[in-house]
């Protein structure tokens, strides 16, 4: 029997704002912060919530949230006969529970998903190992999270991103530029409303008077200079590079994304955002693991059969400005197609959730420029990239 491949569309694409983490929403649990995404998203697809069928909310840090797709579509009073997986691909996390729940769709397993993900470090879960003997007098130990084999160098994200600027030859006052340009274009798309659309409000209830609305990230600074990030000392080695000014900072946010089959989307007369056209991931050199989405992006246009002359814009997760640079380079990328609104490091990056968040910001910003395809990619800790091709429809 011969299946028939679906297309799958993006009907709605919403994001909270991103804060800083221990900010104005510690208040606040992963749940709620992902309810919220959720919720805004099903009500502006117009779709009915009695018809989806499955739901990928990633996360990374929460681990007390066991099933989020599952905990936040019951919270929500949709049906419970709704599927959920628990997505957890390190940064990428969402982009991959997006491209999974586009594969699902096409596939015709499912004809009503919704992908996303929810990221709240002010209430990131400590775990401790087990003692390793019974009566133990030694008091108990936080784990040391693990990404590669003893064989391996089992070095932290910033390591990682020290090891890449040597390798790429960039210099201190190039990671410094490169992070005051990502402040400048988030400042930027602020103050002309760019981000409006794709948001939904938060509100935050307070020990006395009113509740506090959030509608805005607040981690971007428009007065971000050169000479002050030039005063930060490095964070990671002794003579190091990397230091929190050109890094991205813990955050929490959430973003969610209605996924339908296109036919489901006609017979309801509704109109498409736009869809994933291709999703890949790829491994590399654990010690340099932020060169991923360079290799991702290379594997992403061979399989599409497209050149970046054919991409008109790009959001490249700015983990480190080190493995931004050093993608932009390897690649031979335009900085004016990368990252136009901002990055990372001025916007914040809340791991799980970033990649439905930068799916969010893509789609809305091919409308504005009335643009047809851009790139998203990411780097992911251990020795990973991942890569979307989204199309504007």
């Amino acid at each position: 029997m011969k299946k028939e491949f679906r297309d799958s569309v993006i009907l709605s694409a919403v994001r909270t704002p991103v804060v800083k983490a221990k900010g104005a929403f510690a208040g606040l649990r992963a749940e709620q912060l992902g309810k919220i995404a959720v919720g805004a998203a099903v009500d502006r697809s117009s779709i009915n919530p009695d018809d989806i069928e499955m739901a990928l909310i990633a996360n990374v840090s929460n681990l007390d949230l066991k099933s989020p797709g599952k905990y936040i579509t019951l919270d929500l009073g949709y049906p419970t006969n709704i599927v959920s997986y628990n997505i957890e691909h390190g940064c990428g996390s969402s982009l991959t529970a997006a491209g999974i729940t586009s594969m699902f769709i096409e596939n015709g397993c499912v004809q009503v998903a919704l992908a996303g993900g929810v990221e709240h470090s002010s209430t990131a879960v400590y775990m401790m190992d087990r003692p390793t003997s019974a009566y133990s007098m030694m008091p108990p130990k936080w784990c040391t999270m693990k990404t590669t084999p003893p064989s391996y160098e089992n070095l932290n994200m910033g390591e990682t991103a020290e090891r890449i600027a040597q390798e790429f030859g960039i210099t201190r006052r190039e990671l410094d530029e490169f992070s005051v340009l990502s402040h400048k274009r988030a400042a930027a798309a602020w103050e002309q409303h760019f981000f409006d659309e794709q948001i939904v409000p938060v509100t935050v209830p307070v020990k006395k008077g009113t509740p506090q609305i959030i509608d805005k990230d607040d981690i971007f600074r428009p007065d971000c200079s050169v000479e002050a990030l030039g005063k930060l000392r490095p964070s990671f080695t002794k003579d190091g590079l990397v230091t929190a000014g050109n890094s991205s900072p813990y955050c929490d946010g959430s973003a969610a994304i209605v996924q339908v089959d296109s036919e489901y989307a006609k017979s309801n007369n509704l109109t498409p955002l736009g869809r994933i056209v291709d999703y890949t991931a790829v491994g590399v050199q654990p010690q340099i693991m932020g060169i991923g989405p360079a290799y991702a992006v290379e594997k992403l246009l061979k399989r599409t059969n497209m050149t970046l002359d054919d991409i008109d814009l790009i959001e490249l997760n700015e983990a480190f400005a080190s493995q931004s640079i050093a993608c932009i380079r390897k690649l031979n990328l335009d900085i004016d197609k990368v990252n136009v609104n901002g990055g990372a490091i001025a916007l914040g990056h809340p791991f799980a959730a970033t990649g439905a968040i930068l799916i969010t910001k893509m789609l809305y910003e091919l409308k504005r420029r009335d643009k047809q395809f851009g790139i998203v990619c990411f780097c992911i800790g251990g020795g990973q990239g991942v890569a979307a091709l989204i199309e504007r429809l």
